[in-house]
């Protein structure tokens, strides 16, 4: 009888370094979503074991966390929810990015409808067990900050912590546009970050330390030499709106900052929705003359 023949495509071995590239992925917690930015921070966002390690909770406070931020991750937090707290917490909040989820949990309980959204599945994770921990209720949504799948004015306020120096010049000039974008006007937009670069901290003159930070964090440099309040005026243009800055509060003598931007139509949009509305309704005018003419008594 003879031999059945068969046919087919073999699959090419993978070559060694492929196999290893898998191996790194996996663990520094890479999949295709990842944007390429975000690997660079591999060691404190991404990798599982990162992840645990830096959100070692000890009596409630996250000491290895603070301690990057120069022990004032608490008057942070504080400022940032102070912040939030003197505005209405019935509206609806969209806040980008995890950050480990502590604050996501401390906002949510003075919040009626609050979404977090952030790229990295395991952040969601995080920040869901700590919710949980606080009985509050989040909608959380894995979901790029540059591509934002929400309407145009969806949510009344939106929050950015510690997100924009992660991120490239063109992803943050993208993230700030969505966040402009979806917030209504008469609504806020909250962003704490590292101040801009300047002389008045003692660690903006010493050359060594932001070396280093730049090499650990790549993407900080070039956002300390930006004017914030320029990118959000020049989104918010873009947008059809205008931005203004309603509240400021500075944390280590200027080296972070707290802020809290009002946003509004531009003069010239809502003159013209006004106009679009008008014409839209003064077609209704006649008809409704007409009618009140046949609505008369006949003589």
């Amino acid at each position: 009888m003879p031999a059945k023949t068969l046919v087919g495509t073999a699959r090419p071995p993978r070559r060694l370094s492929d196999r290893f590239k898998d191996w790194t992925d996996r663990v520094r917690g890479f999949d295709e979503t990842t944007p390429h930015y975000l690997r660079w921070y591999w060691w404190a966002y991404t990798s599982p074991w990162a992840i645990k390690f830096w959100d070692i909770r000890i009596f409630g406070t996250y000491p290895l966390i603070n301690a990057v931020l120069f022990g004032n991750y608490a008057k942070l937090t504080g400022k940032t929810i102070d912040l939030y707290r003197s505005s209405e917490q019935d509206k609806k909040t969209l806040h980008l990015s995890s950050l480990y989820g502590g604050m996501v949990a401390s906002l949510a309980k003075v919040s009626k409808d609050y979404t977090l959204i952030d790229i990295v599945p395991r952040q969601l994770d995080r920040a869901r067990q700590k919710i949980e921990e606080v009985g509050a209720t989040v909608t959380l949504r894995q979901m790029n900050a540059e591509h934002l799948e929400y309407d145009n004015d969806s949510y009344d306020q939106t929050i950015i912590f510690f997100l924009l120096h992660e991120v490239t010049p063109q992803a943050r000039e993208n993230i700030l546009s969505e966040a402009i974008r979806v917030t209504r006007p008469g609504g806020r937009l909250y962003i704490t970050e590292y101040n801009e670069l300047g002389s008045r901290h003692f660690l903006h003159r010493i050359p060594l330390f932001l070396w280093f930070s730049g090499i650990i964090e790549p993407c900080l440099p070039a956002f300390w030499r930006e004017n914030l309040l320029e990118k959000l005026e020049a989104a918010a243009t873009t947008a059809g709106k205008s931005v203004t800055l309603n509240s400021a509060a500075d944390v280590w003598n200027g080296f972070y900052r707290v802020r809290e931007f009002a946003i509004a139509l531009e003069p010239e949009t809502a003159l013209e929705l006004k106009q679009g509305a008008g014409a839209m309704a003064a077609p209704m005018a006649p008809i409704a003359e007409l009618s009140a003419r046949n609505a008369s008594p006949q003589r």
